[in-house]
């Protein structure tokens, strides 16, 4: 599952750690549970 996601949302979420880190690293760990 993550990996499907890490393909098409990878370009999201680095986006979003160079404004919120934190706030993407909720995100992972809500896409690994």
């Amino acid at each position: 599952m993550i990996n499907a996601f890490t393909l098409e949302d990878a370009r999201l979420v680095r986006i979003d750690e160079d404004e919120n880190t934190q706030l993407n690293n909720a995100i992972w760990l809500d896409l690994s549970t």
